[in-house]
């Protein structure tokens, strides 16, 4: 439903995602759909979960954001393997 897309969105936001209608965006057509991004405006309410671009843009973002302060996947009391 609406509220759980909306939810989905705003998670998006707070891990860093942003619309492809942004302007400093590489999606410079504005066009992507939810079923690329559940960041688009233009979306499908079945649309329960971040689909693969999503996953990989919020995994870059983190992978980089940790690297600035030195923080690696196999960093001591880092348990994931």
């Amino acid at each position: 439903d609406t509220s759980k897309h909306v939810l989905l969105y705003q998670m998006g936001h707070f891990l860093g995602l942003k619309t492809p209608h942004s302007g400093d965006n590489t999606n410079t057509t504005g066009k992507l759909k939810t079923t690329e991004t559940v960041m688009s405006w233009t979306y499908d309410e079945t649309q329960t979960d971040f689909t693969l671009l999503d996953k990989r843009a919020i995994k870059e973002i983190w992978e980089e954001a940790m690297a600035a302060y030195g923080i690696t996947r196999n960093a001591p009391g880092n348990n994931e393997e």
